[in-house]
Formats: C-alpha cells, structure tokens, sequence
C-alpha cells in the first residue's frame, strides 16, 4: 500500500512539529510582520498604521515605504554628491537610515497636511510645506 504525506492543516486537526519548524523559519525573516510571526501572542488589531518600536508602520506589516534597492541607490548618490564616492555602508546601516528618512518624511507631510486643512486649500502647497518645517523647529 503506498504512503500518502499529508500536510498538516489540510487533513490534520492539530500539528504541533510543524507549527514549531513554520515559526522556527519565519523567526529569522526580518520582511515578516511581527504579528505573522507570534500570531498566536497578539490579540487581532484595528486596520491602519501602527507603531511598532517608536517608528510608525505602514499598514501592511512591518515593511519599509519605499523599496530598499532604491533607497541604497538613493544614498549612494547622496553620498556621491558629498564627495564620499567610496564610503562603505552597513546593511543595517542603511535599514536605520531608511526608517529614520521615512519617519521624518512621515511626520513633515502629516504637518503640512495640517497646515493644508487650517489654510483651506484642496492640495499641499509650498507654504504649507513652509509651516510644517516652522512648525517642527517650534515643537523643538
């Protein structure tokens, strides 16, 4: 008679070992959100952004906004246009650099998103992006 392998989860009520080796492999990954590795731990959460370490989230885990190549790519050039062509740069380096540019830009924009709603115009505008940038050094 020939052996069928069953995956746990489909034919399966509960699979303990299998659970351990998923979660085990998931631990390591740092592109998973926290809530899909300890799913288990977490009470289910509202919709929207969240703030996970100090830094705020976007609402699909906790991945960065932008994509990192072009974010390297980004600061290569920075570092390019600052006479440092060569300069060497750590991975979680250049993570850290990356989630401190999209808090910042984060925090800019929802001022000036503000100043936007108190002036009344429809879209943002440069003097808006001028309060927000008053308005930070203010609360400074």
């Amino acid at each position: 008679m020939a052996r069928v392998r069953v995956r746990p989860g489909l034919h399966m009520k509960s699979a303990p070992s299998w659970h351990q080796r998923r979660m085990r492999r998931l631990k390591g990954s740092h592109e998973l959100a926290i809530r899909q590795r300890c799913r288990r731990v977490f009470l289910p959460a509202r919709q929207g952004s969240r703030i996970i370490g100090g830094v705020e989230r976007n609402p699909i885990g906790s991945r960065l906004l932008t994509n990192e190549p072009l974010f390297r790519g980004l600061l290569r050039q920075v570092c390019h246009d600052l006479g440092r062509p060569h300069l060497r740069i750590h991975k979680l380096a250049f993570r850290a650099i990356q989630e401190v540019a999209e808090f910042f830009l984060i925090r800019e924009f929802k001022l000036a998103e503000s100043a936007r709603k108190h002036a009344g115009h429809q879209e943002i505008e440069v003097e808006d992006m001028r309060f927000a940038s008053m308005a930070r050094e203010w609360s400074t």
